[in-house]
């Protein structure tokens, strides 16, 4: 079987690192350890009377002189607002009171409960809390529970909302079908400025598990490669990066090519054409010209996601030309990379054998969330009434089910 390459699901790495962060307990003194794998219980079964029979020494948060909020906090923290949605949602009669403190807040009353195979829905259901934390609190005040929320309770909750929207924003980003690993690395280098800028405790801690998690997965000789690829002088310019994102070194990325091109592509001598325009142009510059002419605006103020989509806009048009000329047949494969990364570096155009690298490396997802996305558009077709497809049938449905989709867009 010809060898592949892919890279580990990067979306899986992140919530792995958000669920370090608020779901496992510290090792510290008075923490028990205990480890929670899943970040809630969708059901809504719970039995009520763990809020209504909570005990005068209710859990409070009391600020740490040494600033550091030990992992274990955020797990109750969660918890407890998780109760007070479930609380208020499993009665229209607590809704009607939540609603009538909202009628002229807000036209979406609707509290959001965070769902186990989502974990974004977390990010979610705080903000909206957050939004309606004031008609919450009086509602529980009417319905006379003991459960409140302190100020440093509130802060906290506002700290981990803000970081969870900067994450969420980019495994959105990372979960696109046009996704890369170029537009992936992009992706998680802003996310890790943000969380570094912001200056409180829960950002440091997910920047740092988010540091491990990455380390663990990524793929830093293809991601090398690519970058390199894309564009020689940028990629020595930025050398000096943090360790989740270390570069390979040059003769990594030279036996990459050479190995990509053995087993790919050295089987087929005929030359390769790049269809030129009629002025002479190749195609790919003209269009990558008339998206730069097309994309100037003006700047404007940008949410966090419209600054990572500019990003990865002005990264990924910034690359080297393409050339079809040919080295002689007579050199070694090997040889003739190295004569060919040495006319990029000199801001040279992109011969044959790397122009072939890089396209190939293009067309490597950094997540695996488009099987998952088969895997759920296929429930439509294979359920408990119909169970008797063949793998056949399967593919000729999902076919046409993303050919139509597509066509009506």
């Amino acid at each position: 079987m010809v060898p592949s390459y892919h890279q580990l699901c990067l979306a899986h790495g992140i919530q792995c690192a958000v669920l370090d962060v608020l779901y496992k307990a510290d090792n510290t003194e008075g923490n028990t350890g205990i480890t929670v794998n899943r970040p809630c219980d969708s059901s809504d079964s719970e039995d009520e009377s763990d809020i209504e029979n909570e005990d005068e020494n209710r859990f409070v948060i009391e600020a740490d002189p040494s600033g550091v909020i030990p992992k274990l906090v955020y797990k109750e923290l969660i918890t407890k607002v998780r109760k007070i949605v479930k609380f208020l949602k499993g009665s229209p009669t607590r809704m009607d009171i939540l609603n009538s403190y909202l009628e002229s807040k807000s036209k979406d009353t609707t509290l959001i409960l965070d769902c186990k195979t989502r974990w974004s829905s977390l990010a979610d259901m705080i903000a909206r809390f957050l939004e309606f934390k004031d008609a919450i609190q009086k509602t529980l005040i009417d319905l006379k529970e003991k459960t409140t929320f302190s100020d440093t309770e509130i802060l906290i909750l506002k700290d981990m909302s803000s970081s969870l929207n900067f994450i969420k924003a980019t495994v959105e980003e990372l979960c696109e079908r046009k996704s890369n690993l170029l537009t992936a690395e992009i992706a998680l280098q802003f996310m890790m400025e943000k969380l570094a800028m912001n200056p409180d405790v829960i950002s440091g801690q997910l920047k740092e598990a988010l540091n491990r998690r990455i380390l663990q997965r990524r793929n830093a000789t293809l991601v090398s490669t690519l970058q390199y690829l894309h564009n020689p002088t940028k990629y020595y310019d930025e050398r000096n990066t943090p360790h989740a994102f270390s570069k390979a070194s040059h003769a990594e990325i030279i036996a990459l090519i050479v190995k990509i091109n053995e087993t790919y592509f050295c089987k087929d001598k005929a030359a390769t054409t790049v269809f030129e325009a009629e002025d002479g142009l190749p195609l790919r510059e003209i269009q990558r010209q008339q998206r730069l002419e097309d994309e100037r605006e003006q700047d404007t103020a940008k949410t966090f996601k419209e600054q990572l989509k500019t990003k990865d806009n002005e990264t990924l048009h910034n690359t080297a030309e393409v050339s079809t000329k040919h080295l002689s047949e007579n050199d070694d494969l090997e040889t003739s990379v190295r004569v060919e990364m040495a006319l990029l570096d000199r801001s040279g155009p992109k011969s044959i054998h790397l122009q072939r690298v890089y396209d190939f490396l293009l067309t490597i997802p950094p997540t695996s969330v488009e099987a998952e996305r088969v895997f759920s558009a296929n429930r439509y077709f294979y359920n408990h009434l119909r169970c008797s497809f063949n793998d056949d049938t399967l593919d000729a449905l999902s076919f046409l089910r993303s050919y139509f989709m597509n066509t009506r867009k």
